[in-house]
């Protein structure tokens, strides 16, 4: 059975299907049991959906404060 810890390190692989079958279905039992991961996948999903709508003009060099504004004014909008 995975942790927690295991959870958030695979993430982004599970996210975009990097992983063996077995894997991800051990990842989605342990979805379906902790509240807390599931959480943190959802919010991962919504800012990659995020980052993958805006232009590249849009995404500052290097500057992580501007892209989190960025992330969290896109999910905003897609907020009902």
């Amino acid at each position: 059975m995975l942790n927690c810890r295991n959870i958030t390190r695979n993430a982004s692989d599970y996210l975009e299907r990097h992983l063996v079958w077995r894997q991800r279905l051990a990842i989605r039992l342990h979805l379906m049991m902790c509240r807390h991961c599931s959480r943190f996948v959802s919010q991962l999903h919504s800012t990659v959906l995020c980052l993958h709508h805006l232009s590249p003009d849009e995404l500052p060099a290097a500057n992580a404060e501007a892209i989190a504004t960025a992330a969290r004014q896109c999910a905003r909008r897609r907020d009902p």
